[in-house]
């Protein structure tokens, strides 16, 4: 009677055991479930939508920016641009641009074609990255200044005659801006800008918008 008994009693304690061992498994598998789950998750929107946690250090980007200036003026503008920016730091950035720009007149075109050199700081970066939010790239806002016409050539054609101009023609800018790039391929710059032209002495402001394309050749 005392064997039955201790048999009954080692037999249950085996199948409590059991049922333990085999919850725990289950209760380990649906956390490793979810957590891959969560990991696909953040893969996902990492690889097609959050470009803003990938490390780009150097970008090329190719833009285009479509604009036409209130009624009161007589012109279109299009303006095609060849970027290339990389990062100093976490906040600071070098930038190079060669923009043309095509504006349409009632009576004639200009074609400009320049170079800007400037810097930008994206003065929220280091703070993101400390935080996990942010990859060390050149999305989110930013204040720049740069030599905007450093070098350019112009040709203009209104009616029968035509005028060239190649030379220096420094006009200091300032800008606050934001850039963000989208999926693996696109990026959109958007900047309020205030310069100063040296030639004739005036200040200018106003709003640059570019959509294009860029292509990470850092990190």
């Amino acid at each position: 009677m005392k064997r039955n008994l201790l048999l009954l009693k080692i037999t249950f304690t085996l199948l409590v055991l059991n049922n333990i061992v085999i919850s725990a498994q289950q209760d380990t598998i649906v956390v490793e479930s979810l957590a891959a789950d969560k990991n696909d998750y953040y893969k996902l929107k990492y690889e097609t939508l959050d470009m803003f946690l990938r490390d780009e250090t150097r970008l090329f980007k190719f833009a285009v920016s479509p604009f036409k200036p209130n009624e009161r003026y007589d012109f279109s503008i299009i303006l095609s641009q060849l970027g290339y920016e990389s990062k100093l730091s976490k906040n600071w950035t070098v930038v190079a641009e060669l923009n043309q720009e095509f504006m349409l007149l009632k009576d004639g075109v200009v074609f400009i074609n320049s170079f800007d050199p400037g810097v930008r700081n994206y003065f929220l970066k280091s703070r993101q990255i400390e935080k996990g939010v942010s990859g060390n790239n050149c999305n989110g806002v930013y204040t720049g200044i740069k030599a905007s016409n450093l070098l350019r050539a112009t040709k203009t054609i209104i009616d029968s005659s035509n005028d060239t101009y190649v030379g220096f023609y420094i006009i200091p800018e300032l800008n606050l801006g934001i850039q963000q790039r989208i999926y693996n391929l696109f990026y959109v710059d958007a900047n309020v800008f205030v310069n100063y032209d040296t030639a004739t002495n005036e200040p200018g402001f106003g709003l640059k918008v570019l959509v294009g394309l860029a292509i990470n050749v850092g990190e």
